[in-house]
């Protein structure tokens, strides 16, 4: 799998860069979300054990594009992910 890019929106919550790759590459749910773009959401834990989620698109001919990341507390965790 190709190495995503980041977009700045995805900075808003104060998630690193590497956590956001390390979940990317590494989840533990996958939710793909409809709307007007096709939003995947990853779920994990980073290397330092945060739970966070991080949501991408992924362009027909082009890259994997992180545009969301976000520490999640053990209730969205549990009602959105199953967690």
């Amino acid at each position: 799998m190709q190495e995503p890019e980041i977009h700045e929106a995805a900075r808003k919550h104060w998630v690193v860069d590497a956590d956001m790759r390390y979940v990317f590459a590494n989840p533990l749910r996958t939710l793909t979300e409809q709307g007007v773009w096709e939003l995947t959401m990853h779920v994990g834990f980073t290397e330092n054990g945060k739970l966070i989620e991080v949501g991408f698109v992924t362009a027909s001919n082009g890259p994997v594009v992180i545009l969301h990341a976000m520490p999640v507390n053990r209730q969205r965790a549990r009602s959105k992910y199953g967690l």
